[in-house]
C-alpha cells in the first residue's frame, strides 16, 4: 500500500517538474494543432459549403483501390508450394514474421 502512495507521489512530481509538452495531449502527426470548433460553427460551415455544391454527394466519394489481377497460381499449386517451402525451411514461424509486433 506504502509503495502505491510513494509512486503516486513521484509521479505527480515528475509530471509536474515536466516540461508542459510531455503531459500536453499530442496530436497525430498528420493533424494540425489547431483549436476545436463549436458545434455551432461546425454546423453553419457544413451548410454554407452544402449551399455552394462543395460537398461530395453520398456514395460518389472516393472509393478503395481493388486488387487489379489475379492470381496465376491455382490452390492445389500454393498448397505444393508451401509444402516445399516448409520442407525446405523457408518458412517464417507464426508470429515471428515482419508485421509481428508485441502482442497486447
Amino acid at each position: 500500500m506504502q509503495s502505491r502512495i510513494v509512486f503516486a507521489a513521484v509521479a505527480v512530481l515528475v509530471l509536474a517538474g515536466a516540461p508542459p509538452s510531455v503531459s500536453a495531449q499530442t496530436t497525430d502527426a498528420t493533424t494540425p494543432a489547431t483549436q476545436p470548433v463549436a458545434r455551432e460553427e461546425r454546423k453553419a460551415e457544413t451548410a454554407a459549403a452544402n449551399k455552394a455544391g462543395q460537398m461530395t454527394p453520398a456514395g460518389q466519394g472516393p472509393t478503395a483501390p481493388t486488387p487489379s489481377k489475379k492470381s496465376t497460381m491455382t490452390r492445389e499449386q500454393r498448397k505444393a508450394q508451401a509444402r516445399a517451402d516448409e520442407k525446405a525451411g523457408k518458412m517464417i514461424p507464426a508470429g515471428e514474421g515482419p508485421g509481428a509486433g508485441p502482442s497486447k
